[in-house]
Parts: structure tokens; sequence; C-alpha cells
């Protein structure tokens, strides 16, 4: 289930490169955990979250939600992977191989050569963020596509650099 037009106040996005994608915001609405929150970025591009936890303050104005959601792709750490091998492959052939088990699809892989891992006991999210990319040395995005007010799908790319490097970092806060 998502929220169609939820009100949000002091947005905050986390988001490390192959690593931390966390959506922190505030309102007045009521939420519950498990729903999911989509947007458009300052790009245009759809984002989807997952409400992992919130907190609940009562004051003057009413009750405010202080919540956290977690990129969509985080639902594949329920996802699990018994074992499967994968020698001198294509990341295209190891990303098919690891996403087999959830509903989300290979998106664009960049050509990154050939490469061996084994995927063994270890949950989709696990073996794309660790094996994948530790084996290819690549970086990963996620993206869906909307029609409508339904999600039709669910891409995980996989490039040599997502954005571009201009020799700066931006720190939150600082």
């Amino acid at each position: 289930e998502w929220r169609a037009n939820l009100e949000v106040f002091e947005p905050c996005l986390r988001e490390q490169v192959n690593g931390e994608d966390i959506f922190e915001f505030t309102t007045t609405e009521e939420i519950n955990k498990g729903e999911r929150i989509l947007y458009r970025d300052d790009r245009g591009k759809w984002r989807e979250y997952i409400i992992a936890n919130y907190e609940k303050e009562r004051g003057s104005l009413g009750t405010i939600y202080h919540v956290t959601a977690e990129n969509s792709f985080y639902e594949t750490l329920g996802d699990f992977i018994e074992e499967k091998r994968i020698r001198n492959q294509t990341a295209t052939a190891a990303l098919i191989a690891a996403l087999a088990s959830s509903r989300w699809e290979v998106g664009h892989v960049d050509d990154l050569g050939l490469g061996t891992t084994t995927l063994y006991h270890i949950s989709v999210k696990e073996a794309v963020q660790k094996n994948i990319l530790d084996t290819w040395r690549c970086e990963f995005r996620t993206r869906i596509e909307v029609a409508g007010n339904r999600i039709v799908r669910r891409y995980v790319d996989l490039v040599r650099q997502v954005g571009d490097d201009s020799g700066k970092r931006f720190i939150y806060n600082r």
C-alpha cells in the first residue's frame, strides 16, 4: 500500500553511494510501518521508500510523526539466495542470478568485464551490495517506473559511477 498526497515537513534524504538510502521526514498525518512513500526527485525520477519506523509525539498542535523510511530495495533483505556460482560471467549474468528470487529486474548495466563470485546463504540485497559490487567494481542505483497510480517495474542498474565526480564532498549539516 502506498500513500497519495502525504504532506511532509523537514524532508531529509541520507544517501550514500552503494550504501545507506534513508528518507526521513515529519508529518501530521497518521502513518503505518510498512507503508510505501513515492515521490519524484529533482530530476523527475520516481523514488520509492518503505516506512521502517516512526516516533509519535503529541503536542499543542496535535500529533506529529517523525518517520524513517528505507529505499524499497531494502525489501530484498527478505529474499534469500541458497547458492549460486557465477564463474567468468558478465555483471548482467550475475545480477540476473541475484535478482531471480525478487520482484526486481535487471536495468541498465555498463560493460564491466567478466568476473567470478559465489552467492551463498545470502540475501539478494547483500549479494548485490557486497559480492557483485566488489567483484565488478561498480556502483548501483535503483529506479522504478510508475504508470498512473501503479508501480509497473523496479530496476537495479550497475554502472561504473553514479553521478559525476566534481572533486567536492557534500556533508549535510556541515
